[in-house]
């Protein structure tokens, strides 16, 4: 009993069990000697060998006593295993998903590097979720399904709602806000006041004044292009209770459009905490 069991390398993740017998055969011990020698019940060691039972702390230090190896060890066996499982028991769930993914502007999450996967499959599902920053599709429909779109909304197009939360996200993405101070409506209209005496300035030089104004007001200014089929011209957005983000998509044609843009979102920051509103409009 003084060897030192180390496991030979799997092709695949067993359960630590599998290791367990390995040991059991090696040492031709029964499993009813090896209950005797480690103070646990045979049933136990059966369920164990079986994958039936796992590997608790308590039972990590018998085996190191009894078998050797390390406690760890047969911990991080125990715990590879179980999440081996779970990420099958994911890659399964995101297969069923694979339509809901179908309906996302891939093509635009794939140019801006958000996703890498070039067929939509499982792992489109995947990299979804995990751009969105959920658990699974029940949490996005939770989450981003509710957005609410109003405003100069036009009934010539149908937008994508998919597409739209889409945008939403890139923009949570963009703007950084844990880098910001609590939102603050007074701040916010100071800093409004000072971009209207200003606006005959050019428009780029303006726009990089106007987002650190709105940054001392707890409000991140992104201007991010638009994405496929959300046809937006801009929205208000709050990815967290205290930190706001006023998106622009530039589909503008003139200087004034633009702005009107601009204090329009501002608007909805100040009349809709913590709402998020999109702006729609034609092409």
């Amino acid at each position: 009993m003084s060897n030192q069991y180390v496991p030979a390398e799997p092709q695949t993740v067993l359960h630590p069990g599998e290791h367990l017998r390995d040991f059991l055969e090696a040492q031709e011990l029964s499993q009813a000697e090896f209950a005797d020698r480690a103070g646990i019940s045979e049933k136990h060691v059966s369920q164990i060998i079986g994958g039936k039972a796992g590997i608790s702390a308590e039972t990590a230090l018998i085996l190191e006593r009894v078998i050797g190896g390390g406690a760890e060890l047969w911990i991080n066996l125990d715990s590879s295993y179980r999440l081996s499982k779970a990420r099958m028991q994911q890659e399964e769930t995101n297969g069923r998903a694979v339509e809901w993914a179908k309906g996302f502007p891939l093509s635009d999450l794939r140019k801006r590097g958000y996703i890498q996967s070039k067929r939509v499959g499982p792992d489109t599902v995947a990299e979804l979720l995990r751009f969105f920053g959920v658990a699974d599709v029940g949490q996005w429909e939770h989450r981003y399904g509710g957005t609410a779109v109003q405003f100069r909304s036009s009934p010539s197009y149908e937008a994508s709602q998919k597409a739209q939360a889409t945008y939403v996200r890139v923009c949570e993405h963009r703007a950084e806000v844990w880098d910001l101070p609590s939102f603050d409506a007074g701040r916010l209209q100071s800093a409004l006041g000072e971009i209207r005496n200003k606006l005959s300035a050019d428009p780029a030089v303006l726009l990089q004044e106007a987002k650190k104004a709105l940054s001392q007001g707890g409000v991140a200014l992104v201007v991010e292009p638009d994405v496929t089929k959300a046809r937006l011209s801009g929205a208000a957005i709050w990815p967290r209770r205290n930190k706001a983000v006023l998106a622009l998509t530039m589909r503008f044609q003139t200087a004034d459009h633009l702005w009107f843009s601009f204090f329009h979102e501002a608007a909805h920051l100040l009349k809709h905490r913590n709402r998020t509103v999109l702006e729609t409009e034609d092409a």
